[in-house]
């Protein structure tokens, strides 16, 4: 069993509707939080893919440690796998140390993401077979977005059988992770 992510962009009347349909399954709400990337001192920009390795510190917002996280990506049919099975957390504490860390091993900030607002849904359909977890998120320049995480051994076959639950469109998947997604988007790379 691997876990797999997928995510796509979703408009307003795409939330209202899947907000009103999933209600009662939501398990968590968070927000804001910030993603801040790393990629090795001097380096240019376009020579460090995020597509295929991510470093950053993830901070969660006040009176909460932060996490410094490593993902070695793979792709398969447009769908992300991570080479480890899941982000790797090397540190948990304070944000001015997490940056020291990172700086002492030759690290420079890059950009960052902010999550202003998060919904984290988990659906467990016994008609449909289909047991998953999703964030309807909003991200700063970005807009809102959708990501799934799932667990599969036919990652293709479930990814569109959970699209299709779900009622994503294909044109508005992302088949890059966010940072990728971020640093195109907003011409860092």
């Amino acid at each position: 069993m691997v876990e797999i992510e997928m995510r796509a962009i979703v408009n307003e009347d795409f939330l209202k509707g899947l907000e009103s349909k999933y209600q009662l399954l939501e398990v968590e709400t968070y927000g804001p939080s910030t993603d801040d990337y790393y990629k090795p001192k001097g380096v240019p920009s376009k020579e460090f893919d995020p597509n295929k390795v991510t470093l950053r510190i993830r901070n969660l917002g006040p009176d909460r440690d932060t996490t410094i996280l490593l993902d070695k990506i793979e792709y398969g049919a447009g769908l992300k796998k991570s080479v480890y099975g899941k982000k790797v957390v090397l540190f948990t504490g304070p944000e001015d140390m997490a940056k020291d860390i990172l700086k002492t091993l030759g690290f420079e900030y890059w950009f960052s993401i902010k999550k202003l607002e998060g919904k984290l849904y988990n659906v467990a359909d016994k008609k449909s077979d289909l047991d998953f977890n999703f964030y309807l998120e909003n991200i700063e320049d970005i807009g809102n977005t959708i990501e799934v995480e799932f667990k599969t051994t036919g990652a293709e076959a479930d990814a569109e059988k959970i699209a299709d639950f779900l009622g994503i469109e294909k044109k508005n998947m992302i088949n890059k992770n966010m940072a990728s997604f971020v640093v195109e988007r907003l011409g860092i790379i």
